[in-house]
């Protein structure tokens, strides 16, 4: 038996408890009735769950429309990357050949017989074949670096670095840098020869480059740090935050393809080596690493 209070009956629809009513008068009463009530039971509306299911739907939505149109946006750039890739694999293909009878034949002249016009013709030669060499070694482990597995020895660091110096040194004279060099003796390092060859390679050539000519060039090697400053035009923060991009150039008035940060960073990543560069804008860079 449902017991209403008097107000109640004067209303056409009201609520009371988990139900709802709905009354209308009967006119002539039928058996003693008064009033027809209709009674049903109200379905909960729980307000926060339907809007948390509604915003998850329309965030799933959001979600995958957003990643095919991403797809679609970067469809041109991966293309582009795609045939730049197979450019630098033709390329290096057909670099390889030259260089090698280049070099070879810059080791079989005789210095020595040669008058100052001459030798100076020979060491433009000889320092336009190392960057070519140089440029050839990074296409090539560019290409390979995937394929083939790290060869991992105890290296004498002070003494590949003096060698890569001493391959440098063409490049810097002919620019009149001036190279202060302080390298510990006896630093040795855990890795693949060719890649710490690279890594150094890829620093001093840097510095090199983009330095200005008749300044100086410092190389520092401690016992767990290696660090190569110039004295050219330096980066912006903007720069050296995407210094590591692949194909990423800031000059492009000089040659190259902008890998060898590229390179860098994946060679540093593999032997937890921590990399810190410091610039400024026509003041110079200072690359340092530490392990």
């Amino acid at each position: 038996m449902i017991e209403f209070a008097s107000g109640s009956l004067d209303k056409d629809f009201f609520f009371k408890g988990s139900n709802s009513y709905y009354i209308s008068s009967v006119k002539p009463h039928h058996l003693g009735a008064a009033y027809s009530v209709i009674e049903k039971k109200r379905k909960p509306i729980d307000i926060l769950n339907d809007l948390i299911i509604t915003a998850l739907i329309i965030i799933t939505i959001t979600i995958i429309t957003s990643f095919f149109l991403v797809k679609l946006v970067l469809r041109p750039l991966r293309d582009n990357l795609r045939l730049l890739d197979n450019f630098i694999k033709e390329t290096t293909h057909e670099l390889n050949t030259p260089i090698t009878t280049i070099l070879a034949n810059i080791e079989t002249l005789d210095s020595k017989s040669c008058d100052e016009k001459s030798m100076r013709k020979l060491q433009r030669i000889k320092t336009a074949s190392t960057t070519i060499s140089n440029l050839y070694q990074d296409l090539v482990y560019l290409l390979l670096n995937h394929q083939i597995s790290s060869q991992n020895e105890e290296l004498n660091i002070s003494e590949i670095l003096n060698q890569r110096l001493h391959y440098f040194s063409q490049a810097a004279n002919v620019k009149k840098l001036n190279l202060h060099v302080d390298i510990k003796e006896g630093v040795c390092f855990n890795a693949d020869r060719q890649k710490i060859e690279r890594l150094i390679d890829n620093i001093l050539s840097n510095a090199i480059k983009y330095t200005n000519i008749s300044t100086t060039i410092k190389v520092v090697l401690t016992q767990h740090a290696f660090s190569v400053s110039d004295e050219g035009k330096g980066m912006s923060q903007d720069e050296i935050s995407t210094i590591f991009q692949r194909y990423r150039r800031f000059d492009k008035t000089q040659g190259g393809f902008g890998i060898g940060y590229s390179i860098i960073k994946s060679i540093i990543n593999e032997y937890n080596i921590k990399i810190n560069i410091e610039s400024e804008p026509s003041k110079g860079t200072k690359v340092t690493l530490t392990w």
